[in-house]
């Protein structure tokens, strides 16, 4: 958990770091800011702004209708200050998560009480690749209407371990399980003494959300700034799988294959705040922060095999749901550069975080007797983060 938050807290920083170290590096171009706007006073916002004129080429947001601002203008390369103000804008990223889930658990020990041999933390969970596109439409000068979806994502893993050493049950195998504390205070057959245990576990997450966005009355230049309110979908499920093989003690060979699934449907209203920064022509910078606080039907299901020595099969299974509130936080920084009249290249960092949600490795419950005569129940207090990279394009009309 401490890994998890201080990889968060880090990125924090960074982004505070540079949002702190911008004035400075623009220092030269916020003097020119103030003689153009002594030398020119009637550029500069006086008067609520009025309907939109002209279409425009990317997405820095900042008034239409300034005196050199004009509908030829913005059919071309965009002017040396900021550009023109889009009618129309599609963005299309790939953005790359990593999976950071706040705990760990063991799953397996090397004798009774012994070491931690096997755990979620063994799992690969590397970045996977997904998709992020946003389609927005300008409603007058100073709003814009927003769709944006966030999907393609697909963790899974396998990860094993055998072992044949003698137990004190006078057979082979000697990993031990978490249903009974690790054989603490002693191993039982059928659960403990396994020769061979391995887990897996599988996550598929996706977003939808409709947003109206309003810009800020700020003066033109190397600063703007909008928020935004909001509708938003987030669907997280996954899976966890559990299963050991043991010979002792015999004759034949026994086990526990084990599997719990987790839905959340959550959905519920969001903030937003983004601020923008011109560092030179064409080229600026993002820091956009949302918060939203969801609905969740938290819901988990799962089944239980046993086979004992004998081959004799017994199954069982679960299910429960619950209403929960949950919340969403996200930050993202971009750089973004506009390298034609209507295209413009982004790249920058994501970072996701929530809370009360139910995860699949959260509802391995491992009290045997539950499991075999319920009733179910569902742990919905989970904490995930989710970071990577983005990179796409931005056309706008």
């Amino acid at each position: 958990m401490l890994a998890s938050y201080g990889r968060f807290f880090f990125f924090c920083v960074l982004v505070g770091a540079l949002l702190l170290s911008c004035p400075f590096i623009s220092q030269r171009a916020a003097a020119q800011d103030d003689t153009w706007r002594e030398a020119y006073p009637a550029w500069y916002e006086a008067e609520p702004p009025h309907s939109e004129e002209a279409t425009g080429t990317n997405t820095y947001w900042h008034d239409p209708n300034l005196p050199w601002r004009n509908k030829g203008a913005c059919y071309a390369f965009a002017p040396a200050e900021a550009g023109c103000p889009p009618l129309w804008m599609v963005q299309a990223e790939g953005l790359f998560l990593f999976r950071d889930p706040a705990d760990s658990r063991p799953m397996a020990a090397l004798g009774p009480s012994g070491p931690t041999v096997l755990g979620t933390n063994d799992f690969d969970s590397e970045f996977e690749g997904g998709i992020r596109a946003t389609i927005g439409r300008a409603l007058g000068d100073w709003y814009r209407l927003e769709a944006t979806f966030m999907g393609g994502y697909s963790w899974n893993d396998t990860v094993a371990i055998r072992n044949l050493d003698p137990n004190g049950s006078g057979g082979n195998g000697n990993l031990f399980s978490p249903f009974t504390d690790f054989g603490n205070p002693a191993g039982v057959n059928g659960l403990d003494f396994n020769d061979f245990v391995s887990i897996r576990f599988g996550s598929q997450l996706s977003s939808v959300e409709l947003n109206v966005r309003r810009r800020l009355l700020s003066r033109p230049g190397r600063w703007e700034s909008s928020f935004l309110v909001g509708i938003r979908y987030v669907n997280l499920q996954e899976s966890f799988g559990y299963r050991t093989t043991s010979t002792t003690p015999g004759p034949g060979t026994a086990g526990v294959d084990y599997t719990t699934q987790t839905d959340n449907e959550m959905v519920g209203a969001q903030l937003g705040f983004t601020t923008q920064f011109l560092v030179r022509p064409r080229l600026w910078i993002d820091f956009d922060m949302k918060g939203a606080i969801l609905a969740n039907g938290a819901s988990m299901s799962y089944t239980l095999t046993q086979v004992d020595a004998l081959g004799a099969t017994s199954n069982f299974a679960g299910s429960d749901n619950r209403d929960r509130t949950t919340f969403l936080g996200e930050l993202s920084l971009d750089m973004h550069y506009q390298f034609a009249p209507r295209w413009t290249f982004l790249v920058g960092y994501n970072a996701y975080w929530l809370t009360g949600v139910a995860l699949a490795e959260d509802n391995f419950n491992t009290d045997i007797n539950l499991l075999q005569l319920g009733p179910a129940q569902v742990a919905h207090k989970g904490e995930i983060v989710y970071h990577g990279p983005h990179i796409g394009l931005t056309w706008t009309y």
